[in-house]
């Protein structure tokens, strides 16, 4: 990392570390979700809310975040976009991984294999692991299952996911929308390729070269928003946007190897008596459906 990005980083965490920023911050997004059509708050309202008692001293506070993670108009302060999405990481439960977020004790089916699988909460993620030793490790925290049931929660993981992967594909990364490329090995395409007896898995990894995010995606997600897909799901009442996990898990893979060299990947989809096979090459587009 050079100095110049270091510098930045260290300035951003001084800015959120202070208490009185970070209350400040917090406050205007209480005011964001009480009043959504009238965000703004006076500065004596705001600095009632954060129970500051020295104007002077809350207006330097102010001064720090103004133009950066809030904004300052006539009508008050409000936070800025970028302010809102730190305040919604504080908010989560991301820095509370040993938090008391109960996980259901239910079997759900692994999207690799079918097999049965069992969630849980690790490292202020949600976890999900099946008998064969696959894992998905969620895009979410496990505070969603505080307001949803465990297969909308599974459902809601998938869907960041696949938003993640869409976004990668295009090249840009869904954190800080770096540039994102597509991790090679040696051999020059295929990436964590494993075999768990018969099943073999195929996933593909994307790097963000400012941020060093991680989008890690199954071969199957790479074809479940495919219109065919979607389509022959659809035709027998499986819809993808109301139970991507279970279309994933119960209708698609394992997936299997046509070819090394090239790499061609092939991804079986079935429901009912119908079945098409989504071939995929090693950047994961769509090469063939037969």
């Amino acid at each position: 990392m050079d100095e110049t990005v270091r510098g930045e980083l260290t300035t951003v965490l001084e800015l959120v570390s202070h208490e009185t920023r970070a209350r400040t911050l917090v406050e205007l997004a209480v005011r964001r979700r009480e009043s959504p059509h009238d965000e703004w708050l006076s500065f004596s309202e705001l600095r009632r809310r954060v129970g500051h008692d020295d104007p002077g001293n809350f207006n330097y506070h102010l001064g720090r975040l103004r133009g950066s993670l809030i904004e300052q108009t006539d009508a008050g302060y409000r936070l800025s976009d970028v302010g809102h999405e730190f305040v919604a990481v504080l908010l989560s439960s991301r820095f509370d991984p040993d938090g008391d977020i109960a996980v259901p004790d239910e079997t759900v089916s692994c999207l690799l294999c079918s097999a049965p699988a069992h969630p849980a909460a690790v490292d202020g993620r949600l976890l999900v692991e099946c008998d064969a030793g696959h894992t998905f490790a969620a895009a979410v925290g496990p505070d969603v299952l505080v307001d949803q049931p465990l297969a909308d929660a599974l459902n809601i993981a998938l869907f960041h996911t696949l938003s993640d992967l869409r976004l990668a594909l295009s090249g840009v990364c869904a954190l800080c929308d770096g540039p994102v490329e597509q991790h090679e090995s040696a051999a020059g395409g295929e990436v964590d390729t494993e075999t768990e007896g018969s099943v073999r898995t195929h996933s593909l990894l994307f790097v963000c070269r400012r941020c060093g995010g991680l989008v890690r995606a199954p071969a199957q997600l790479f074809v479940v928003d495919h219109p065919r897909v979607v389509g022959l799901l659809y035709d027998h009442d499986v819809d993808v946007r109301e139970s991507l996990w279970s279309a994933v898990a119960d209708h698609l893979g394992p997936t299997r190897y046509v070819s090394q060299e090239p790499t061609r990947i092939a991804v079986p989809v079935t429901v009912g008596d119908e079945g098409i096979t989504v071939i995929l090459d090693e950047t994961g587009a769509v090469h063939r459906i037969s």
